[in-house]
Protein backbone atom coordinates (compact mmCIF):
# COMPACT_ATOMS: atom_id res chain seq x y z
CA UNK A 1 0.00 0.00 0.00
CA UNK A 2 1.94 3.71 -1.49
CA UNK A 3 -0.26 5.31 1.52
CA UNK A 4 0.78 2.67 4.42
CA UNK A 5 3.57 5.08 5.85
CA UNK A 6 1.42 8.68 5.90
CA UNK A 7 0.10 10.94 8.59
CA UNK A 8 -2.47 8.56 10.63
CA UNK A 9 -4.92 10.63 12.25
CA UNK A 10 -7.15 9.03 15.11
CA UNK A 11 -11.11 8.75 14.36
CA UNK A 12 -11.91 10.64 17.72
CA UNK A 13 -9.31 13.51 16.34
CA UNK A 14 -11.57 14.33 13.10
CA UNK A 15 -13.83 17.19 14.14
CA UNK A 16 -16.11 16.89 11.42
CA UNK A 17 -17.46 13.93 12.26
CA UNK A 18 -17.46 14.70 16.40
CA UNK A 19 -19.09 17.95 15.65
CA UNK A 20 -23.03 17.86 16.59
CA UNK A 21 -25.05 18.78 13.57
CA UNK A 22 -26.92 21.45 15.56
CA UNK A 23 -23.51 23.38 15.46
CA UNK A 24 -22.44 22.60 11.80
CA UNK A 25 -25.89 24.32 10.77
CA UNK A 26 -25.10 27.41 12.91
CA UNK A 27 -23.69 29.39 9.77
CA UNK A 28 -26.88 27.98 8.09
CA UNK A 29 -29.19 29.70 10.31
CA UNK A 30 -27.65 33.15 11.29
CA UNK A 31 -27.09 33.31 7.19
CA UNK A 32 -31.14 32.82 6.96
CA UNK A 33 -31.67 35.25 10.01
CA UNK A 34 -29.21 38.23 8.39
CA UNK A 35 -30.87 38.09 4.64
CA UNK A 36 -34.07 37.91 6.51
CA UNK A 37 -32.65 41.15 8.67
CA UNK A 38 -31.47 42.89 5.47
CA UNK A 39 -35.12 42.58 3.21
CA UNK A 40 -36.81 44.00 6.44
CA UNK A 41 -34.44 46.52 6.61
CA UNK A 42 -34.69 47.42 3.68
CA UNK A 43 -38.17 47.70 3.55
CA UNK A 44 -38.21 49.40 6.95
CA UNK A 45 -35.83 52.19 4.88
CA UNK A 46 -37.91 52.79 2.11
CA UNK A 47 -40.79 53.80 4.01
CA UNK A 48 -38.77 56.19 6.46
CA UNK A 49 -36.13 57.78 3.55
CA UNK A 50 -38.21 60.58 3.19
CA UNK A 51 -38.47 61.57 7.17
CA UNK A 52 -34.78 61.94 6.92
CA UNK A 53 -34.16 63.57 3.95
CA UNK A 54 -36.70 66.19 5.57
CA UNK A 55 -36.18 68.04 9.19
CA UNK A 56 -34.22 66.39 11.27
CA UNK A 57 -32.52 64.19 8.81
CA UNK A 58 -31.41 67.28 6.95
CA UNK A 59 -30.06 69.19 10.02
CA UNK A 60 -28.16 66.53 11.30
CA UNK A 61 -26.47 65.47 8.19
CA UNK A 62 -25.84 69.63 7.39
CA UNK A 63 -24.36 69.75 11.27
CA UNK A 64 -22.21 67.05 10.28
CA UNK A 65 -21.28 67.18 7.15
CA UNK A 66 -19.18 70.50 6.63
CA UNK A 67 -18.71 72.65 10.02
CA UNK A 68 -17.40 69.58 11.88
CA UNK A 69 -14.61 67.09 11.11
CA UNK A 70 -16.84 64.35 12.60
CA UNK A 71 -13.86 61.60 11.24
CA UNK A 72 -11.13 63.64 12.97
CA UNK A 73 -13.13 64.47 16.13
CA UNK A 74 -14.03 60.73 16.94
CA UNK A 75 -10.54 59.62 15.90
CA UNK A 76 -8.84 62.14 18.69
CA UNK A 77 -10.95 61.42 21.46
CA UNK A 78 -12.38 58.12 21.10
CA UNK A 79 -10.35 56.23 18.85
CA UNK A 80 -7.26 57.45 19.91
CA UNK A 81 -8.16 56.77 23.60
CA UNK A 82 -9.23 52.75 23.46
CA UNK A 83 -5.87 52.31 21.59
CA UNK A 84 -4.20 53.80 24.39
CA UNK A 85 -6.29 51.65 26.61
CA UNK A 86 -6.00 48.05 24.53
CA UNK A 87 -2.15 48.98 24.44
CA UNK A 88 -1.74 49.29 28.11
CA UNK A 89 -3.88 46.60 28.70
CA UNK A 90 -2.77 44.05 27.14
CA UNK A 91 1.00 44.31 27.19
Amino acid sequence: NFWANSLFILPQAESEFATPTIIKLIPILFSTLGAFAAYNVNLVAKRSIFALKTGLGNQLYRFLNKRWYFDKVSNDFLVGWLLRFGYEVSF
